[in-house]
């Protein structure tokens, strides 16, 4: 039997201060041998994307250039930048414990259904929805989602026209005002006291939403027409 005997070219105390020094730069997993170092990058890469297979100085190269595009907190290592996002996680919702791009791609696909303001920075649209609030109602301070939802419910309630945003609302509400009169400007739960209060005095047909009451108007004109052209 012929045994292979792999003979290094450093011996292991020069092996051991080539890794202190790059220790000193990168930080305690670089003491590990090699392949322990991959399988450590390898299962590091599970969690948080193909970049951490990378060696340590490329993959310092490729924060220093997100920074740039996204801010000096991707400068931090993995585990403080997770650190940091279950703090803002707790201040802002779970959707900013995605990547930043995935954030970006969220943010973008919101803004579709809700508006320029959620490209915003959490901050500045929680900042944005407080002035919006004071002009429409504490349900803005709400998120998207849940407002979404509240929207929704509401819906069910009073009609369509709920499920607009408060501004396409109440330029709607502005447009059926000049159609119908001064009370379709109040808040919907304040215009349905109203309407009892009229179907009270004039009858059932009051108490349904305008474009309703419209349409039965319509018929109760058409069966007038044909009564009196027979008559």
């Amino acid at each position: 039997m012929v045994l292979i005997h792999v003979i290094s070219t450093r011996s292991p105390s020069q092996t051991k201060g080539v890794n202190e020094e790059r220790a000193l730069g990168y930080g305690k997993q670089f003491l590990k041998t090699p392949w322990q170092a991959r399988e450590a990058n390898e299962k590091r890469a599970l969690g948080y994307g193909k970049q951490f297979l990378k060696t340590s100085w490329q993959a310092r190269e490729a924060n220093e250039k997100r920074a740039l595009g996204y801010g000096k907190q991707f400068l931090k290592t993995p585990w403080q930048a997770r650190e940091a996002n279950e703090k803002r996680a707790l201040g802002y919702g779970k959707q900013f414990l995605k990547t930043p791009w995935q954030a970006r791609e969220a943010n973008e696909k919101r803004a579709l259904g809700y508006g320029k303001q959620f490209l915003k920075t959490s901050w500045q649209a929680r900042e944005a929805n407080e002035k919006r609030a004071r002009r429409y109602g504490k349900q803005f301070l709400k998120t998207p989602w849940q407002a979404r939802e509240a929207n929704e419910k509401r819906a069910l309630g009073y009609g369509k026209q709920f499920l607009k945003t408060s501004w396409q609302a109440r330029e709607a509400n502005e447009k059926r005002v000049r159609r119908y009169g001064k009370q379709f400007s109040k808040t919907p739960w304040q215009a349905t006291s109203v309407n009892e209060k009229r179907a009270r005095r004039y009858g059932k047909q009051f108490s349904k939403t305008p474009w309703q009451a419209t349409s039965v108007n319509e018929k109760r004109a058409r069966r007038r027409l044909l009564v009196s052209m027979r008559k």
